[in-house]
């Protein structure tokens, strides 16, 4: 019996806020599998952050967030 490896869809999380204290900046972290893949401030973390308060469904959010991965 031949066996197949399923291979495992990303799955992708933020962190609000991360605060930089060299910059005094606040952050946005995007992660994929658990590694930091972009960091957003200001106003793409702004607008990202409104994206995902009106977007609920978890395919959305994933989908929203992956966009950032490329």
């Amino acid at each position: 019996m031949n066996k197949k490896q399923v291979k495992n869809s990303p799955v992708y999380t933020y962190d609000y806020p991360v605060p930089d204290y060299a910059d005094n900046s606040i952050y946005l972290v995007i992660y994929c599998n658990g590694k930091n893949i972009k960091s957003l401030k200001n106003e793409d973390a702004q607008w990202l952050l409104k994206a995902l308060e009106i977007w609920t469904s978890p395919e959305d959010i994933q989908a929203l967030l992956s966009s950032y991965h490329y």
